[in-house]
């Protein structure tokens, strides 16, 4: 008898540029590899960056590291509103790896940002 293939459940919390906050879930079959599991992670909140593919980074919440995804064309295009709060969890998480980065000299996020409440990468674990 075969059983189910191992599930692995991420909460996170979408963090639109107006203040708004949104809860969700995604559940994963256990991927065989880091990538496999980016692919199904990215194809399953794509639709909070408007099918845009998105970038993965880091960011400091409650004094925790953990994994943020946001929209590629939102980094590229200024027109986009800043999305303050997650801008200061990402200022946050590079001035903890690197204390003397000026903080004037990083970019700032710009719309929404899914910030997952664990990280769910093993690098982030290890930084």
């Amino acid at each position: 008898m075969v059983g189910k293939p191992a599930q692995a459940k991420h909460r996170f919390t979408v963090f639109w540029a107006d203040g708004r906050k949104e809860r969700g879930a995604l559940v994963l079959d256990q991927p065989t590899t880091e990538a496999d599991a980016e692919r199904a992670i990215r194809k399953q909140i794509a639709h909070y960056f408007g099918g845009d593919r998105s970038l993965r980074g880091v960011c400091l919440v409650k004094g925790e590291l953990t994994d943020r995804l946001v929209g590629e064309l939102a980094v590229l295009n200024n027109q986009i509103p800043i999305n303050t709060r997650v801008t200061q969890f990402f200022h946050a998480a590079r001035r903890l790896v690197n204390p003397s980065v000026d903080p004037r000299t990083l970019p700032n996020i710009t719309g929404p940002a899914v910030v997952f409440d664990k990280p769910i990468w093993p690098s982030t674990s290890t930084m």
